[in-house]
């Protein structure tokens, strides 16, 4: 509490605020005798909730690997999906339950239990949250669109993860850099290796595989500190990191960079993820506010997933 000037703690206010979670984005696409074919953009969040509204609504369902889920809908183009338990099915997923606070040691357990999809309303696609191991995932999603929406006799939905292409061309244009984040496997140089006249980073990794002598795994973060302070220091690491002549060989798994106005740049083609943090209040998960930030995030990628899927589908 900030009260005569002086703060003090508690153990609540040492407690985390924030539950952190991701949601990557899928692709729905159409499947016919083992080839994908294009197909009109399906009104996704309508077709939910006139499954949700039917007079006898249906809300079961099974994905390709016969896995049976119960849905519901939440929010205005979200379903809630949580695997099929007979009589002891997820509480929260009942329309005829309130929706109940879930307690801050229960938060792990409901996340495994249930997941949430956001789907697009005028594009072939949705989002879902990720979860630990057995939370429901895209096949999930894949399984809820062919009850939302069937196609014909051996047709159904399949979901692709949309990725996105390194963003090099924006990287070059950008004159300094603030901070970099680079993962690699990097192994020894072989007897044809030249290095550049100016060196970089990629010679460096090279010469600490060279000494070890072995292949080796290397994450690295370098910031320049103050960087408003030294514009000299981050277009001296821009010309340092030189990432678009990065070592030959190397197993990229991470390239990001941050630009010196705050841009963040993904050097490789990646699946697209967002994280998202979801408030806790009161030691615990409002459901409703889950899915409210949940949707908020989808919202906000719409225009990118709308590329994405035009790209893949041209």
């Amino acid at each position: 509490m900030h009260g005569s000037g002086v703060t003090t703690m508690n153990e609540d206010e040492s407690a985390p605020k924030t539950k952190w979670v991701k949601a990557q984005f899928f692709h729905l696409v159409p499947h016919h005798s083992k080839s994908l074919t294009k197909y009109r953009p399906v009104a996704w969040a309508d077709k939910l909730r006139n499954a949700v509204n039917a007079t006898d609504p249906v809300l079961n369902f099974e994905d390709r690997n016969q896995v049976k889920y119960t849905f519901n809908m939440r929010g205005s183009s979200s379903a809630i999906i949580a695997k099929s338990m007979g009589d002891a099915q997820v509480r929260q997923v009942s329309g005829s339950d309130e929706i109940l606070p879930v307690q801050l040691e229960d938060v792990d357990t409901y996340l495994a239990m249930v997941n949430h999809v956001y789907f697009y309303n005028d594009i072939n696609a949705f989002a879902i949250m990720s979860g630990p191991p057995g939370t429901p995932r895209s096949n999930a999603g894949a399984g809820l669109a062919n009850l939302l929406h069937p196609l014909g006799d051996r047709e159904y939905w399949l979901a692709r993860p949309i990725s996105s292409p390194g963003q090099i061309e924006e990287f070059k244009k950008a004159a300094r850099i603030q901070s970099a984040q680079i993962r690699a496997d990097v192994a020894p140089p072989d007897l044809l290796y030249e290095r550049l006249e100016t060196q970089n980073i990629g010679d460096t990794m090279i010469q600490v595989a060279s000494l070890v002598g072995a292949d080796i795994a290397i994450e690295l973060q370098v910031k320049v500190k103050s960087p408003k302070q030294h514009g000299n220091a981050t277009g001296l690491l821009k010309n340092f990191l030189n990432l678009c002549k990065l070592w030959p060989g190397a197993k990229k798994k991470k390239m990001q960079v941050v630009t010196a106005e705050g841009e963040i740049l993904d050097l490789l083609d990646h699946k697209l993820i967002e994280q998202f943090g979801i408030p806790l209040l009161e030691g615990g998960v409002d459901p409703k506010l889950l899915v409210s930030v949940f949707e908020n995030v989808c919202v906000g990628w719409h225009d990118r997933i709308r590329e994405a899927v035009k790209a893949a589908e041209a």
